[in-house]
């Protein structure tokens, strides 16, 4: 795994962006919700895609990514709601 995973993931490519130069919350959901709704991704493959950033960045101490990864903490909750919110639906 390199950066390109994330540069390159169909998140990146739809403008998601997490930590301390990334996007704020709203903006960060309104991607998510645009993905999720236009089926560009569904919430599995989403949150499997945050939780392999995570796992990644812990074992890295080179930097901090410590906003990053409660951002993609918050977003892997945000998602799994949102997802469970459109099923009901």
């Amino acid at each position: 795994v390199t950066d390109e995973f994330q540069q390159f993931s169909k998140l990146a490519l739809h403008g998601y962006s997490a930590g301390k130069n990334g996007l704020n919350t709203e903006a960060r959901r309104n991607i998510l919700k645009h993905i999720l709704d236009n089926n560009i991704m569904n919430g599995y493959e989403i949150i499997e895609h945050l939780q392999g950033l995570i796992a990644f960045r812990e074992k890295r101490f080179d930097k901090d990514f410590s906003i990053a990864i409660k951002n993609w903490t918050d977003d892997i909750k945000f998602v799994n709601d949102y997802s469970v919110t459109k099923q009901i639906q």
